[in-house]
């Protein structure tokens, strides 16, 4: 059986668009130059979340945000600190025009 890759396709607030390989490691998704995944948006967190995916390739993520601008993923908003479990389809939305959505391929 091949083996299957995980991928997260991140759209930023300047119609930028990127296809990213998700291995096992942690990603902080956030405005801040120091995140693994730097997303250009002036109304999301300089750290808005993490994307945790661990050696099975099981993958998670927590919200950093403290404020209203909080990650909602697939319609739900995640609390801060909340972990939750990331299946291939779901999306993550970082504000009104920004999002990734978790792929498998």
């Amino acid at each position: 059986m091949p083996c299957q890759k995980y991928f997260l396709c991140v759209a930023d607030s300047q119609n930028k668009q990127r296809k990213i390989e998700l291995a096992p490691d942690l990603y902080r998704l956030g405005r801040h130059e120091q995140c693994e995944i730097v997303v250009q948006c002036p109304y999301i967190s300089r750290f808005h979340c993490l994307v945790i995916v661990d050696s099975d390739l099981n993958i998670t993520i927590t919200s950093y945000s403290t404020n209203s601008k909080r990650a909602i993923v697939n319609g739900k908003s995640l609390g801060y600190g909340e972990l939750r479990r990331l299946t291939a389809g779901d999306t993550i939305c970082l504000h009104d025009n920004a999002m990734a959505v978790l792929i498998r391929e």
